[in-house]
């Protein structure tokens, strides 16, 4: 699965943000998931959405045996910050507030 492309987006009163149609066509509930994980992304004032089955095979893959202590604490860390989170009937998820201060976010992205 591969999601890809730039879409300006804008977060409502309540937080929420729309998973672009295009995105959300292109996932399959069975084998992607039907919910999402929300969590700071790699770069500064960024955040990553998964969906819910593609991430977790993600993390449980074993990390390289000569990281493996590194990247334990690093997913200890993520997984921390990491909020999973099912989509209104619109394909709308709410954004935690948490993350978006941790993010810098305001009200587009």
């Amino acid at each position: 699965m591969l999601l890809s492309g730039w879409f300006e987006l804008t977060i409502d009163s309540k937080n929420r943000v729309s998973i672009p149609h295009p995105c959300r066509a292109k996932l399959n509930a069975d084998t992607d998931g039907r919910s999402f994980y929300v969590l700071p992304g790699h770069r500064s004032g960024t955040l990553a959405i998964y969906p819910d089955l593609y991430f977790e095979r993600l993390r449980r893959r074993p990390p390289p045996p000569s990281n493996a202590e590194v990247v334990h604490v690093w997913r200890q860390f993520e997984f921390s910050q990491t909020f999973l989170i099912d989509p209104d009937s619109q394909g709308r998820i709410l954004i935690p507030e948490r993350l978006l201060k941790r993010a810098g976010i305001g009200k587009e992205l």
